[in-house]
């Protein structure tokens, strides 16, 4: 029950979005409370006016009024209901919209980890399908069958106390039964949410057509069939176990309504036909206020248990709204300098949840308008060490200066502004080719142009119908298009000149290029970078030649460092690399 605190945080977010939601919420819950006494009513009238001898017109008279206020309450209960459905999703739609939100903003360190992951997954939950409509109708029904119940309970009680005491056993034990099948249901939620995730992913990838091509070429879409097919059949299995517990619930419901009935009519009918203390519109209206009295209950019941579960998901969409961040929205230092020099000290650091260290003892210094290259095989720490640069990550140990200044004590935001960068896995959106290169910043067609013919993709472009305003994929515009895996690098490449950073760090820059893009490119980079710092992470040896310095790493282990010319004549590592890559390009493979 301690959950339920969440639902008053919620009803404080439902005021300060909509005001006139809670006041419409209250009136629909009113007229839903006021229906069954009115039925109460005309079920009383109508059997006595049947068998006392009253007039036909009277009669009427009567029920045509009685029937005519349902009809109004019923199409102001509908108007009502249909507004808060449409003002609950608005609402819904605005909880997501925090989530996604939180996504983009949260520390690319946390955002990557598998419990983040879960619980997003779990947060969603919160408001899915209509989950806060839901919610919202579960209060409804509790305050309405509550004054319901307030209403009735005298009535039930004038009837037969051992009715009411019956009723009250019912609704408990039905309760008992309601709350495990709920407790069930939410662990079945936890345990389904690296599932589901998995298996939108199988989804994603079906209709990626980079997947496509792949999963037919190497015909394996039978196996990505079976995988599926597994995960659904473990959800599957998770999903009897709510099943079985719904089953027993209704079984319970079901048995003990039967129970009610047989016995409201067992002591009603002795009192109406042995005792004879008791009328047959009096026999109607004690039946009906009974049924009412019950059904209001166990709606409460049911509504009490649904709450809980739905508090639960409202935990989890709070607590992860509430996650803490270590970089993003602190104060801190601004620098802002005509140049910058970056100092990495004694740097080491190890993945979340690793052991091993991915880089260790790191001693560099990144000189103002240095082009840097960093190159090493595999697993050697070079995309690591740019991911420290950028401080998407901090380091375990040892630090990062900036003029000086530890990064950690510069503004996170104001930081990041200072880079730009080509991924190894870069992407381009289902946007404009423009938006894909100033994304959403003040757009310069001009610019956007030049920096297309520098990187050798103007006339491309505009070979489109639309130019620069050309869709990227047929998301957006049945019109888009789609580019080859060498066109879409030139794009990413432009965006991060676009960005006018003072450092730019290209990480494998030229890998979906062939070679006599990637020689223009290269050709003109000094002149694209234009006096930047700039760090290259390449498996071309070839591309060292126009950096000023370079970086040697092994198994995340600085091991040299030196110009082109210095590490060739030392005979070390980068000889060794430089030499065996060379050999394929001057016809020595034996």
């Amino acid at each position: 029950m301690k959950d339920l605190k969440y639902l008053g945080t919620l009803l404080k977010i439902l005021f300060k979005v909509d005001k006139r939601f809670l006041v419409t919420t209250v009136i629909e819950t009113v007229v839903f409370a006021v229906l069954p006494f009115v039925q109460l009513y005309l079920t009383k009238q109508s059997v006595t006016m049947l068998t006392s001898g009253e007039t036909y017109r009277n009669y009427l008279i009567i029920v045509g009024i009685v029937i005519a206020v349902l009809f109004v309450l019923g199409i102001v209960s509908v108007k009502l209901n249909t507004h808060n459905n449409i003002k609950g999703n608005l609402i819904g739609q605005k909880m997501y919209e925090n989530i996604f939100e939180k996504c983009l903003y949260m520390d690319f360190e946390k955002l990557q980890m598998k419990e983040i992951q879960d619980k997003k997954e779990m947060a969603t939950k919160a408001f899915a399908s209509g989950a806060l409509a839901m919610l919202i109708m579960y209060f409804k029904t509790i305050v309405g069958n509550a004054i319901i119940i307030a209403g009735t309970v005298g009535v039930v009680f004038f009837a037969d106390w051992k009715l009411m005491i019956l009723a009250l056993v019912i609704v408990a034990v039905n309760g008992m039964q309601l709350v495990k099948a709920k407790k069930i249901q939410y662990n079945s939620d936890k345990e389904m949410a690296p599932i589901n995730r998995k298996l939108e992913y199988f989804v994603g990838i079906s209709s990626d057509f980079s997947v496509a091509k792949e999963v037919r070429l190497f015909g394996f879409a039978q196996k990505l069939l079976d995988e599926y097919r597994i995960l659904y059949k473990k959800t599957f299995e998770i999903l009897k176990k709510v099943f079985a517990a719904n089953r027993k619930n209704q079984e319970m419901a079901c048995t003990t309504s039967n129970i009610l009935e047989v016995a409201i009519y067992f002591l009603l009918g002795y009192r109406l036909l042995v005792t004879q203390d008791m009328n047959i519109a009096e026999f109607s209206t004690y039946a009906l206020a009974i049924r009412t009295f019950s059904g209001a209950m166990n709606q409460v019941i049911d509504s009490c248990g649904e709450i809980e579960k739905n508090a639960m998901h409202l935990r989890d969409y709070f607590e992860f709204l509430d996650i803490k961040s270590i970089f993003t929205g602190k104060k801190g230092k601004t620098v802002s300098a005509p140049e910058y020099e970056l100092r990495l000290d004694n740097v080491s650091f190890k993945y979340p949840g690793n052991d091993d260290y991915a880089l260790k003892n790191i001693n560099l210094s990144i000189y103002p308008g240095e082009k840097l290259s960093v190159v090493g095989e595999n697993g050697s720490g070079k995309t690591t060490l740019v991911k420290l640069i950028m401080r998407l990550y901090d380091p375990t140990e040892g630090n990062i200066y900036l003029n000086g200044i530890n990064i950690k004590e510069i503004e996170y935001e104001q930081y990041l502004k200072l880079f730009s960068a080509v991924f190894q896995d870069f992407k381009v959106y289902a946007f404009t080719i423009a938006q894909n290169i100033n994304l959403f910043s003040e757009e310069s067609v001009d610019r956007e142009k030049a920096l297309l013919g520098e990187v050798g993709m103007l006339n491309k472009v505009e070979s489109l119908r639309h130019g620069l305003d050309t869709y990227l994929f047929r998301i957006y515009d049945d019109e888009g298009v789609e580019l080859s895996g060498g066109q879409n690098q030139k794009l990413a490449i432009a965006r991060a000149i676009y960005k006018d950073a003072p450092i730019v760090i290209m990480d494998e820059p030229t890998a979906a290029l062939d070679p006599r893009a990637e020689s223009e490119i290269f050709a003109d980079f000094g002149r694209m970078v234009n006096g930047k710092t700039a760090i290259y992470i390449s498996h071309r040896m070839s591309n060292c030649l126009i950096s000023d310095h370079i970086v040697v790493l092994d198994k995340g282990n600085l091991i040299e460092y030196g110009t082109h010319k210095e590490l060739m004549e030392k005979g070390g590592r980068y000889n060794e690399l430089f030499n065996m890559q060379a050999k394929y390009y001057v016809g020595e493979v034996s």
